[in-house]
């Protein structure tokens, strides 16, 4: 329903599914970063870890995005 509306919304404004994809496996590999080193350095993760790899992924995502914008990307 929505939520796939919602997924899609990237492609619709023309960003194109390379950027768009290499946008989320790079978000997932600072996650998983940070996970690794919550895990490393506290033995596990808090809410305050959580809140830190999603704006760490939404960082990333917006500037894969943008670095793609009007290039061959």
């Amino acid at each position: 329903g929505k939520t796939m509306l919602i997924a899609f919304l990237p492609l619709l404004s023309g960003v194109s599914p390379f950027a768009l994809a290499l946008a989320f496996l790079l978000a997932y590999a600072v996650c998983v970063l940070v996970a690794r080193v919550a895990q490393q350095q506290i033995g596990g993760y808090t809410g305050d870890v959580l809140g830190a790899a999603q704006q760490a992924a939404e960082i990333v995502m917006l500037m894969t995005l943008s670095a793609g914008e009007g290039n061959a990307f």
